[in-house]
């Protein structure tokens, strides 16, 4: 059974250390929160992190348990799930603290949240986005409206701290994109696989992305989306770091020449280690413009 975006996000902020003493793994307490996995190699774990120092690992309670236990990606999942509403309210607070230190160091913060007044009319009726899609990315805070009446797309890490956000305008003949001041732009958006999946696809905008899930759910059901916020190498560079499983990825840029000449850099530079196909908009210039075209046709 195909495992929500929500659970998935849920389960990487789960406690490792509920799950293990749940699970009968022996701790040693090291302090200041963090404890080490008798058995595992100088494995570290904190709050929802794990770091490995024989190899230099580290990730989520998700890559814990697939990573350093050796569990498949459903049974971790599902593992971490049983413990997640208990420590939510602890983990609530450590994350906020995390999210604080972490946001003044990077001199970063997420714009303010308003309420979605512009955003759904935007994307469903302007973008021709489905509304399924769009609530389903609002629920794994991918995607709100800020007090400018802009949709924002948070680029979080793999800890799940925000490192950046692409902004998007909703008014509808001014075409207003940009990326909040301070982001990091070596991370872009990612809509990870309800799944365990082995491939990317990557596109310019989340607009593209959510455009493209609309198009083809059948490959959009099993792969991971990596919105690059523009033509930045740098967000694929990260992305591939945190994400060793993938192994294929689908380079689905915009149907110009800009794009076209950033398509044969980053082939060169990823066929040494990874199988690449490229894909682009049979009509238009872009995804969304492929859906809207398509959906006019329909009606």
């Amino acid at each position: 059974m195909k495992i929500s975006i929500e659970n998935k996000m849920k389960a990487r902020r789960a406690s490792l250390v509920d799950f293990c003493q749940r699970n009968n793994y022996d701790l040693n307490d090291e302090g200041d929160g963090n404890y080490r996995v008798i058995g595992y190699a100088g494995t570290i774990i904190k709050d929802n992190m794990f770091y490995r120092h024989s190899t230099q690992e580290q990730g989520s309670a998700i890559d814990f348990c697939m990573n350093i236990l050796g569990m498949g990606f459903k049974d971790a999942v599902e593992g971490l799930l049983e413990v997640d509403n208990y420590v939510e309210d602890l983990q609530c607070d450590r994350l906020r603290q995390s999210l604080a230190k972490q946001q003044k160091r990077v001199g970063f913060g997420l714009p303010y949240k308003a309420e979605n007044t512009m955003l759904f009319p935007y994307l469903f009726k302007t973008r021709r986005i489905p509304l399924k899609i769009v609530k389903e990315i609002i629920q794994s805070n991918l995607l709100y409206q800020d007090d400018r009446s802009n949709c924002v797309f948070p680029c979080y890490d793999s800890l799940g701290i925000p490192r950046g956000a692409i902004i998007r305008g909703t008014h509808k003949d001014i075409a207003f994109k940009n990326r909040v001041e301070g982001s990091d732009m070596g991370y872009g958006w990612v809509i990870n696989s309800g799944q365990y999946s082995n491939e990317v696809v990557v596109v310019e905008a989340p607009i593209d992305a959510m455009s493209f899930m609309a198009l083809f759910p059948e490959i959009s059901s099993n792969t991971h989306f990596l919105a690059l916020g523009g033509l930045h190498f740098g967000a694929i560079s990260t992305f591939l770091k945190e994400n060793k499983q993938v192994a294929k990825v689908i380079l689905a840029l915009d149907n110009d020449s800009p794009a076209k000449e950033f398509v044969e850099k980053a082939k060169t530079e990823l066929e040494v280690m990874y199988g690449v196909e490229v894909l682009y908009p049979e009509i238009g210039k872009d995804w969304n413009e492929v859906l809207t075209k398509k959906q006019r046709r329909v009606i």
